[in-house]
């Protein structure tokens, strides 16, 4: 008599158990998360869902980076991961729209750091309005422009190789403002056709990240 259950991978088979969650780069999408008190509005203590993971990979010579998407009770924020000092740190990710890049920075020295090829900008702060508290420094130094290659990859490729062909990826020039202290950061994409999108990025450390939930328990 033929045995169903062995063809089909029944059997004397054990149930996979649930799965673990230890570390932030191993978020997938549906994952619920939890942040401690942080000076970041919006991120500080609140809890947030994983709702998209793609791929950016800023240079050559250095490893993709995954980039989750956020969304929470205060808005849209993205996550990833970066290595500093052999400690490996939380980048947290805000969008900010002109309007509002207007209040926060003089306006022609952010204009000028995409438009002056070659030359090495500082941004200086204006002030930090209350929804972008904690958010901001007060001076930023520039450590990359619109040589460095870039590609945007839609999806999760952590554990498989990227696409070999350009013709399946996005490509974007990015410039990149640190501030002193390495503790905060604004990233600009410009994509072919002029579309563009600056993030301030914040960084905190991995016990920031209190909670974590797989999908599974959720």
């Amino acid at each position: 008599m033929v045995n169903f259950k062995n063809i089909f991978g029944g059997g004397d088979k054990k149930a996979a158990g649930p799965r673990s969650l230890d570390h932030p780069k191993d978020l997938q999408i549906n994952d619920l998360i939890k942040f401690g008190f942080a000076a970041q509005t919006g991120i500080s203590a609140g809890d947030f869902k994983v709702t998209g993971v793609n791929t950016y990979h800023f240079s050559a010579d250095k490893a993709p980076a995954t980039l989750l998407t956020l969304d929470g009770a205060k808005g849209t924020f993205s996550l990833s991961l970066r290595e500093e000092g052999g400690n490996t740190l939380l980048e947290l990710g805000r969008v900010v729209l002109p309007e509002q890049i207007e209040q926060i920075f003089p306006w022609e020295q952010f204009v000028d750091i995409i438009e002056s090829d070659g030359a090495q900008h500082t941004l200086e702060r204006l002030v930090e309005p209350d929804e972008f508290a904690g958010w901001t420094a007060q001076q930023y130094c520039q450590e990359a422009g619109s040589g460095d290659e870039a590609y945007f990859h839609a999806g999760d490729y952590r554990g498989r190789s990227l696409p070999d062909g350009k013709d399946e990826c996005e490509s974007f020039d990015y410039y990149l403002m640190v501030s002193p202290d390495r503790l905060h950061a604004l990233r600009i994409t410009v994509f072919d056709g002029g579309r563009s999108e600056a993030v301030l990025l914040a960084y905190l450390p991995l016990s920031k990240l209190e909670e974590m939930w797989p999908a599974s328990d959720n």
